[in-house]
């Protein structure tokens, strides 16, 4: 092809990359497929630098489209259909609103990435096979419940492009709005947020002024007001004009049905800002939405690998990993001999789970059960960090040079951490990027990481958290912590999102049972489901 015809499609690639969805879903499913092969030539830093500069690097994505055109015909037939030159092969009729159910390795259903569109391959087992997968599954979805996709786009520092790309109505409403907080007044309230579960006091004079400005300077006992405030801030910001509408209705329509409302955050991978708020406390000034079950909320990162298929079966086979490491604070323990918590040995006689406990919590003892092991579900119960690391400990993201030792923290990225333990029974801290590697494309299905600050992001990328990590890994469904939890609040979420998991809920739902058991807490909006894109 020649460069003049190759530059509209280097416009819808980069595009894509940057946000932005094609509405012919057939030019967007193409878009998706050409961009999946063009990652063989480009790398993912690459990506990212082209995302943020399109006019610097256009020649490059324009060269590495024309090789790889020139090499593979499925990449050529692709452009083609993207200048229109070319028709798609037929699919079958949209679905508006599709049921995920996915039972077995034999009964496949995967969503394309333009809404609404479902393909289901499908070779069915003989009768007795199938209504015995039929009664060992999980369902991963509600049938008739409702969903409203929300992409969310970083346009600056403080501007947000806020996109419905999938609504009960079918329409695609849309706004530019301000983040709801600056950075520094970000910084601020989630600081706050995190010293309301410590008891610690470590907002410096300049964060205090901020939260008082914001009327967010409060007593421990108007801690639930002040999640309020915050959650009520959230939601004026966010929905505005067309796109609160359409989400009211939504909202209705519901609640009319008797259901929660699904609403899935979409993030690409560099809206580091944005997967910082707390939007677990959306409050529409009336009741706390995900406390009020009036919403399931879900966090999806968008960007271009094919997600896998959450794919659960009865009984589920749970790994546990509790590292309880000498040097660090204590955690609790059952008896000297296992870690693993009365609920979960209470489902495993019930025939629900197979518990397995890694008898050395060790880094390299996880490395060698999951490659020789299937896992559906990896339970991490034990501690976390986030934050730049020196020899000492890990600091604060913020802070540039440690105190104790004066090493100089600047050119060292912030990163999420897990404590494992040594040979030695002290801390071994695994940064989130080694623990992404050797968990790829692996069995594990469901990541619950009981850990604190293990859904934490910070830097140029969602993915050096310790829970994006594990989803750009492949894992379909991520559970991890904002902030400081309590171990009292982590164990309460985690038996009744077990409980309810076991009954074959789909996997939004037992997160929302788990966080009701919170309520008292005020540590319900901690845990966050992150979920692939298209999932």
């Amino acid at each position: 092809m020649e460069h003049s015809e190759l530059e509209p499609i280097v416009t819808m690639l980069i595009d894509s990359w940057r946000g932005d969805v094609q509405r012919d879903p057939a030019r967007w499913n193409a878009c998706r497929k050409l961009d999946e092969l063009l990652r063989s030539f480009l790398s993912p830093d690459f990506v990212r630098r082209a995302r943020r500069a399109p006019k610097k690097y256009r020649v490059e994505v324009r060269d590495a489209l024309g090789q790889l055109i020139t090499q593979d015909p499925a990449a050529e037939r692709l452009a083609k259909i993207l200048l229109g030159d070319l028709q798609p092969v037929p699919h079958a009729p949209s679905v508006v609103l599709p049921s995920i159910a996915i039972h077995g390795s034999n009964n496949q259903i995967s969503v394309g990435p333009h809404l609404g569109t479902v393909t289901q391959i499908m070779n069915p087992p003989s009768g007795d096979q199938r209504q015995q997968k039929a009664a060992d599954a999980v369902v991963q979805d509600e049938p008739n419940q409702l969903l409203f996709k929300l992409m969310l786009l970083q346009r600056g520092d403080d501007v947000i492009e806020v996109r419905a790309i999938q609504t009960p109505s079918q329409g695609q409403p849309h706004a530019t709005i301000q983040a709801p907080y600056m950075l520094e007044e970000l910084d601020a309230v989630l600081v706050m947020i995190d010293d309301s579960v410590t008891g610690r006091q470590s907002s410096t004079e300049y964060q205090r002024e901020i939260l008082r400005r914001h009327n967010l300077l409060s007593s421990p006992q108007q801690h639930r007001r002040m999640l309020e405030r915050i959650g009520h801030h959230l939601y004026e910001r966010l929905f505005v004009g067309d796109v609160r509408s359409a989400f009211q209705s939504a909202l209705n329509l519901a609640h009319q049905q008797g259901h929660s409302l699904r609403l899935q955050l979409c993030m690409d991978e560099d809206s580091v800002m944005l997967a910082r708020f707390p939007w677990e406390l959306l409050h529409d000034g009336r009741r706390p939405l995900l406390a009020s079950k009036a919403i399931e909320l879900t966090r999806s990162i968008a960007y271009s690998e094919s997600p896998m298929p959450l794919n659960l079966e009865l009984p589920l086979r749970l790994l546990y990993v509790g590292p309880r490491p000498t040097n660090l604070p204590p955690l609790p323990r059952v008896t000297d001999h296992s870690r693993v918590p009365e609920y979960l040995r209470a489902l495993e006689r019930s025939g629900v789970l197979c518990v397995t406990e890694l008898a050395r919590p060790t880094y390299t003892d996880l490395v060698d059960h999951v490659q020789h092991n299937r896992v559906q579900i990896l339970h991490f119960d034990g501690h976390g960090s986030f934050g730049r690391r020196c020899r000492c400990r890990v600091h604060a993201p913020h802070c540039d040079v440690c105190p104790t030792c004066g090493a100089n923290l600047v050119d060292i990225p912030p990163e999420g951490y897990l404590a494992f333990e040594d040979r030695t029974y002290d801390t071994h801290l695994v940064p989130s990027s080694t623990l992404g590697t050797i968990l790829y494309s692996c069995s594990i299905q469901v990541g619950v990481l009981l850990a604190c600050s293990s859904g934490v992001v910070h830097g140029d990328t969602l993915f050096t958290g310790v829970g994006p990590a594990l989803v750009q890994a492949g894992v379909p469904a991520v559970i991890a912590t904002q902030s400081t939890i309590s171990s009292d609040a982590a164990n309460v979420f985690a038996e009744t999102f077990y409980q309810s998991l076991t009954r074959r809920e789909p996997i939004a739902m037992a997160v929302n049972h788990g966080r009701q058991q919170l309520l008292l807490h005020q540590e319900w909006f901690i845990p966050v489901l992150y979920l692939r894109d298209a999932s």
